[in-house]
């Protein structure tokens, strides 16, 4: 089947590119306690311009409005089985009405995208030069594929390790135990404590990730596990240049626009 229009022959509409999303990251790769998937829309006519954004928040979907945007996808979702009514009061709510007044389809693609093959956490294995890579949790599916990336690198010193992510981040805690060379490093994209026991399990010299817990940094150090923890939002929102890859992969001449936001631990 093509993943693209002939040139001439028109754009995609609204349930044609969630068609070719759903394709490339099925939903059968969604978590049970995920809502990936479509939140608003899908409106009628052609998609014209997307937007790519990490937050369903008030400033992606007022910035998709600034660029022309008809599509916005992003990595959260935006609504949850805990939500019980559209209150436009609050920020949900507000994002969509806002969404509907403009006829903008919400697509969110969280955990299908966090597992796939040169998904979020394949972005950093690659800067650090990750190689016999594995996941950290494959999926039930596929254990070719599934949640956070486990390999080795060329042995480096943890300082070493330090001063070449700061080069590439505006956030970083390192968190030390010993002065053992790293090689085999964990990696998981976003909130990665749940993973902590299996990366323990693994053998990591080096876990890096972001949102753990005061006690979990204290089982990673009792269990001899080094840590770098970033920030959440920088994790996810560099990681989106892979995704915006795949989506020119998908359709040869879409005209996309990645919408980025403040991380709001550097407010």
């Amino acid at each position: 089947m093509a993943s693209f229009r002939e040139k001439g022959s028109g754009n995609l509409t609204h349930e044609e590119l969630i068609k070719l999303i759903e394709e490339r990251f099925p939903p059968s790769l969604s978590e049970e306690w995920d809502n990936s998937g479509l939140q608003v829309g899908p409106f009628e006519g052609e998609v014209k311009v997307v937007g790519l954004a990490l937050n369903p928040s008030l400033f992606s979907i007022k910035s998709a409005i600034e660029k022309g945007c008809d599509f916005l996808l992003v990595h959260h979702p935006l609504i949850f089985p805990s939500i019980r009514r559209i209150d436009t009061s609050t920020a949900i709510g507000k994002v969509i009405e806002v969404a509907f007044s403009h006829r903008i389809t919400l697509y969110a693609l969280h955990t299908p995208w966090d597992v796939t093959s040169g998904g979020s956490s394949d972005y950093w294995a690659d800067l650090i030069g990750l190689g016999d890579r594995c996941p950290i949790l494959p999926a039930r599916s596929d254990s070719k594929i599934g949640i956070g990336r486990i390999g080795r690198i060329e042995s480096v010193s943890f300082d070493d390790m330090v001063s070449f992510l700061k080069r590439q981040v505006n956030f970083l805690l390192p968190v030390q135990v010993g002065r053992k060379e790293i090689s085999k490093v964990a990696i998981c994209s976003g909130s990665g404590g749940d993973l902590l026991d299996r990366v323990i399990a693994l053998g990591a010299d080096l876990y890096i990730t972001s949102d753990l817990k005061y006690h979990q940094v204290l089982k990673a150090l009792n269990a001899g596990v080094n840590l770098l923890i970033l920030s959440h939002h920088e994790m996810e929102e560099r990681s989106l240049i892979y995704l915006e890859r795949e989506l020119k992969k998908l359709v040869f001449n879409i005209d996309l626009n990645l919408l980025k936001e403040r991380d709001p631990l550097l407010s």
